[in-house]
């Protein structure tokens, strides 16, 4: 399987030993401790959902236990807090629904995401306030995943050089 990828691969150079030590990085389609994959040892393995593995012996099965990428970087957030999170806005995908209010205004007062047309779950809502037809402040409310309750409110505040934004101020 490996043959099929043009396989990169990072010299690395490990002072305790005095040697440089290639380390090969492959795609992974599935945890290779139990479909098995041979790989010499060392190989790090990472799946298109950000799993990292390395080969640790001999055997097609001796990989460590996946972890998430920003685990093993040292940065981020364990996947455990992550699965804490509120999923709504993570599986936010079209067919979405997005809908501006008043309906047909250049400048409208009010912006909400629902998952879909039926507007039967509300994942968040904007309300702009104008001056001179310039947004002078963005209020973001982040609904629960019942779309039922606010989770948390972003204020947005843009500074204008005219009527170009210069920075925006969160809050």
């Amino acid at each position: 399987m490996l043959d099929e990828y043009e396989v990169p691969s990072i010299s690395l150079f490990d002072r305790s030993i005095g040697q440089t030590e290639e380390i090969r990085i492959i795609p992974v389609v599935a945890d290779p401790n139990i479909s098995g994959l041979s790989a010499p040892s060392g190989t790090i393995g990472i799946s298109e959902s950000a799993m990292v593995y390395q080969k640790k012996g001999p055997l097609d099965t001796d990989w460590t236990a996946g972890a998430m990428l920003g685990e093993v970087l040292g940065g981020g957030i364990d996947s455990t807090t992550h699965k804490g999170l509120d999923q709504l806005v993570h599986n936010f995908a079209e067919p979405g629904f997005v809908e501006a209010l008043p309906l047909g205004s250049f400048q409208p007062d009010t912006i909400t995401a629902w998952t879909n047309a039926g507007k039967t779950i509300k994942i968040r809502e904007t309300s702009l306030t104008y001056s001179n037809g310039l947004v002078i402040q963005a209020v973001v409310n982040q609904y629960n995943a019942a779309g039922t309750a606010i989770l948390g409110t972003l204020t947005h505040t843009p500074v204008y050089s005219g009527c170009i934004v210069q920075n925006v101020t969160v809050s």
